[in-house]
């Protein structure tokens, strides 16, 4: 599980009284929740380094990780006056990512994970998953969630978290806990929600191959099951599957970057399932080395509700994608359009569906291009933004010239 979210306190918490998550979470009152720093099993010592409140627990060195006695908190070398630091495996810097990781071999392989970032605009990101995931896989994954900086936290057996009221437990009593006290913000940014749920277990996913992504494939499902919960394992938001023939396994000849359907509850929900430079299994052709794919769960096909809700879904996704993938709306097609196009193999979505509702993917591809020019646009000034702006102007521009101007009496 995964959310973006706009703390207003951030405190990190050691567990002194061996106490666990929920009862932390509860004592505390804070809205989200995960496990913190790394710590010594055998004597229930933090390792590495963490600082809480002003009291060193650890530092065993001068190491890297986040310092929370500002907002947002700050990726750096740790000092010894820090008030709050905590030590994490450095995974994305400066938007970019660190090479090589540099990690304890007893932290490497594929585990259950917990991470956290830092979003260009001040927002966090945290991480916590039960998938068995690499420290590479996760590095991926914090890239393709467009955090600044990220690191590893603490994982494994110890890995849990409760992202106000969705939960990744776990029996392990650990040392520490980072707490948040925050409205959950999901938006990747764009006025747009984007969970992920990342198919790590996936044979695309596993061989890891990367693109350039230059357009987008609209897929649908081709089978009458509206719900997340069809294709993916599940959480506390969209259901759990209870037949195992979820997406995230082995075996498998597909594996889309997302998909668009229903929660347990009705409500239709963007789940990213890869990385968006990740080489997917969506096309049966060479769309799969330059397209962005995504599945829109079908329905029965008839119910207008529902079309409307998936279809702005869809184009909302295709505007922020565009955005920040650098696509143009004119290289979106579906997968129909992309047979045509002798990219694709030769599957009738998505035209079997939006002609019942009166939408061609011209429409689609108009819509688009609509919102973006709408988020786009200029915004207006009133005046006295404009009188402050030109005052600076002009202070600056007297500043940079040598010569002076004389009030005349």
């Amino acid at each position: 599980m995964t959310t973006y979210i706009k703390p207003t306190k951030i405190q990190i918490y050691v567990n002194s009284g061996r106490k666990t998550m929920a009862q932390v979470k509860a004592e505390t009152g804070c809205t989200h929740i995960i496990n913190g720093g790394y710590f010594n099993m055998s004597t229930f010592e933090a390792v590495c380094v963490l600082i809480a409140d002003g009291k060193t627990y650890a530092y065993e060195w001068n190491g890297r990780g986040y310092c929370f006695d500002t907002m947002p908190p700050v990726l750096r070398w740790s000092t010894r006056e820090d008030k709050n630091f905590i030590y994490g495996v450095r995974l994305v810097e400066n938007g970019q990512a660190v090479v090589p990781l540099d990690y304890n071999a007893a932290w490497g392989g594929a585990k259950r994970k917990t991470a956290m970032g830092v979003m260009p605009d001040g927002r966090i990101w945290l991480y916590c998953s039960d998938d068995l995931t690499t420290p590479e896989q996760l590095q991926q994954i914090a890239l393709a969630s467009g955090v600044d900086s990220a690191i590893m936290l603490d994982g494994g057996g110890s890995t849990q978290g409760d992202f106000n009221g969705q939960t990744v437990t776990s029996d392990r009593i650990v040392h520490n806990f980072i707490c948040f006290w925050a409205e959950e913000d999901s938006k990747s940014g764009d006025d747009i929600e984007i969970r992920q749920s990342f198919l790590t277990n996936n044979d695309c996913y596993k061989e890891g191959k990367t693109i350039t992504p230059k357009g987008i494939m609209v897929h649908s499902t081709g089978a009458n099951n509206p719900s997340l919960s069809r294709f993916l394992p599940g959480d506390e938001l969209i259901g759990y599957n209870k037949y195992n023939n979820h997406w995230n396994q082995p075996g498998l000849s597909v594996c889309v970057h997302a998909l668009i359907g229903k929660d347990k509850n009705g409500n239709v929900r963007i789940y990213q399932t890869l990385p968006w430079n990740m080489r997917g299994w969506h096309a049966g052709g060479s769309a799969n080395d330059t397209h962005i794919g995504f599945e829109i769960c079908e329905d029965g096909l008839t119910d207008p509700v529902y079309f409307n809700a998936v279809y702005n879904a869809a184009v909302n996704l295709c505007v922020h994608l565009c955005k920040t993938q650098g696509i143009s709306p004119d290289n979106i097609v579906c997968h129909s359009e992309g047979y045509k196009l002798g990219i694709a193999s030769n599957h009738a979505d998505v035209m079997h569906w939006f002609p019942k509702h009166g939408k061609t993917m011209d429409d689609f591809r108009a819509d688009v291009r609509d919102k973006l020019s709408a988020q786009t646009a200029p915004t207006s000034l009133t005046q006295e933004q404009f009188n402050e702006m030109f005052d600076i102007a002009m202070k600056e521009w007297l500043s940079k010239n040598s010569f002076r101007l004389e009030v005349i009496k």
